[in-house]
């Protein structure tokens, strides 16, 4: 059924678009019938090949780049020479996570019954603050970066007691998102100053293939401290 199919698609109706396209099934049939309130519920009931869940957003590039040959590109990579060699200590993940203002909460949404959780592809932004993160292979982590949205950081943006964020380091961009000069000041100050090992030792860092994170200068600078 079409419900079914969006949904495999990545792309599953919420109760509005089921709605409108039952009905457009009615006038195409000739009927002048408009759908009942509990249509909806109704509907389900009768057919247990799916179910109603709360639909989870997330941006449409994310899910549309994670395919199967990247993924098992990916990990060719982590088994080849020197980065197998890497201690887990030594291996760090950095990306970027962010908080939407005026996103819409979870809507819910049709798909299989057999599905437990959705990604709702999300279309359009709105004021954005990024946060880049940074664990290891152990679990440990170091402290984030808050880039926020405008020319400058601001002090009304924090609240009056700051001692649970001291180590936090915060940046602003004018779309809120990280930029050149936020990602190497990110690798010299917090990375580099806080994940030091031995001489001998190689660090890996696994970062996406943002531009602002594979300028020359960045790579450079992890050249010179071996990462």
């Amino acid at each position: 059924m079409w419900a079914t199919v969006q949904a495999k698609l990545g792309l599953p109706p919420t109760y509005l678009q089921l709605r409108q396209a039952a009905q457009r099934i009615l006038q195409a049939a000739g009927s002048k019938k408009t759908l009942g309130k509990n249509w909806i519920t109704e509907f389900i009931r009768r057919n247990p090949s799916i179910k109603s869940i709360k639909g989870k957003t997330i941006e449409k590039a994310r899910i549309e780049a994670v395919t199967p040959d990247k993924i098992k590109e990916f990990f060719e990579v982590l088994s080849q020479d020197p980065v197998f060699g890497v201690r887990p200590a030594n291996r760090w993940n950095m990306d970027e996570t962010g908080i939407m203002e005026g996103m819409r909460a979870a809507q819910k949404v049709l798909v299989p019954s057999s599905i437990k959780k959705v990604w709702v592809k999300q279309q359009k932004r709105n004021t954005w603050t990024t946060i880049i993160e940074c664990v290891s292979a152990e679990g440990n982590y170091l402290p984030p970066v808050v880039i926020w949205q405008g020319k400058s950081v601001q002090q009304q943006w924090f609240p009056d007691d700051l001692i649970q964020f001291d180590k936090w380091k915060f940046s602003a961009s004018t779309n809120g998102y990280s930029n050149n000069d936020i990602g190497l000041k990110w690798l010299i100050d917090v990375f580099l100053s806080r994940t030091q090992c031995g001489r001998s030792d190689w660090r890996l860092l696994v970062i996406d293939g943002h531009k602002t994170h594979a300028t020359d200068e960045f790579m450079l600078r992890c050249l010179e401290n071996k990462v």
